[in-house]
């Protein structure tokens, strides 16, 4: 589209001005050419160049056994959720970890005095909602107001948790890294546990991407609902868990442009 809107413009000789938005990449001097835009007119921006303000918390782990750490961001995770009382998004490497991290939400607000506080929609409409739910674990984690999100999981589940979420009907939803494109729900607190997934190619432990990172990280929003409330200028939460060695590196690439 954009080689024909160039090619009509050199004919009638008429100028047009394009504007391209995008994250970071590679050969952004030949996408600079393609439109038409010169070296002056070529821009990067800071992570935080956005219309509402976000708040970046990273902190980091020193265990070094993966499950070990895994637990204590948990608690880390719910504390947060507690204090700040608004919906959460939670992403986990894998589906497995999807559910494990779930269930270990629904332990830890088992325990509290109001053990229903995340779920706001009356039960008996959750109970109707439930019916429709094929998958056990997801059946129970609902029931306290946690949900969770899958690669691969039944469409109509699918639906159903992120319905629920959206209408603020539960408070927390757990979903994998390789949803990060594909969800379309905003929260108020975004956080991320362990960034990094399992490559079995190279048999190793590999870091997200950056530009993955932000892609979560601009998951995070602040409703209508929440600005009217709010007297001050509310800021979203973007949580990053990992470990101690690495938060410098996510404190550097997350609150300074991205190399071109």
């Amino acid at each position: 589209m954009i080689s024909r809107m160039r090619y009509i413009t050199s004919q009638v000789e008429h100028p047009i001005r394009i504007i391209a938005l995008g994250s970071s990449i590679a050969d952004f001097r030949d996408v600079a050419e393609w439109i038409g835009a010169t070296v002056d007119h070529t821009f990067n921006f800071q992570p935080n160049a956005r219309q509402q303000p976000i708040e970046i918390v990273i902190q980091g782990f020193d265990q070094n056994i993966r499950e070990s750490r895994l637990h204590s961001m948990q608690k880390q995770l719910y504390q947060n959720i507690k204090l700040n009382n608004r919906s959460a998004l939670v992403f986990v490497n894998d589906r497995r970890q999807a559910k494990l991290t779930a269930l270990d939400l629904v332990t830890l607000v088992g325990g509290d005095a109001n053990p229903k506080r995340l779920m706001k929609i009356p039960e008996e409409q959750l109970k109707m909602l439930l019916k429709r739910i094929t998958e056990k674990y997801l059946i129970y984690s609902l029931e306290y107001g946690i949900g969770f999100l899958y690669e691969g999981m039944a469409e109509k589940d699918r639906e159903i948790v992120e319905e629920l979420f959206k209408i603020d009907g539960i408070g927390v939803v757990v979903a994998t890294y390789q949803l990060r494109w594909q969800l379309n729900c905003k929260s108020f607190m975004v956080a991320v546990l362990d960034p990094c997934r399992y490559d079995g190619s190279e048999h190793r432990w590999v870091d997200y991407p950056v530009p993955d990172m932000l892609q979560m990280m601009s998951l995070a929003s602040t409703s209508e609902k929440d600005r009217k409330k709010s007297k001050e200028h509310l800021a979203a939460r973007f949580l990053v868990y990992c470990q101690s060695a690495k938060k410098d590196f996510y404190k550097k690439f997350l609150s300074e442009p991205y190399p071109l």
